[in-house]
């Protein structure tokens, strides 16, 4: 019957192997970066940003006739408030900022 003996590799062993093959990793790491930092320069960027607005309708917008005796009050059409408002938030100078 056989034994088989195993080597117990050691640091110098290791270190053998990455100096003996020194310049393939040197070549490796080097177009590896390269490709990066062309890759990082070429790539144009894309933001893109999302946001939500909650427009809180209160009692600012009811119509009150100053001369009403009764408590009758004129309500306006909300959607139309709401598609003012997001025209507002569209307009060219506030999108800049």
């Amino acid at each position: 019957m056989e034994t088989i003996e195993f080597r117990q590799s050691s640091l110098r062993d290791f270190l053998h192997v990455i100096f003996k093959r020194k310049n393939q990793i040197l070549i490796f790491f080097a177009v590896t970066v390269c490709t990066v930092v062309i890759g990082t320069f070429v790539i144009r960027p894309v933001y893109e940003a999302k946001a939500q607005i909650l427009v809180k309708l209160g009692r600012e917008n009811l119509y009150i006739p100053p001369n009403s005796t009764n408590s009758q009050v004129m309500n306006f059409n909300r959607e139309d408030q709401v598609n003012s408002e997001i025209e507002l938030i569209k307009a060219a100078p506030l999108l800049k900022k």
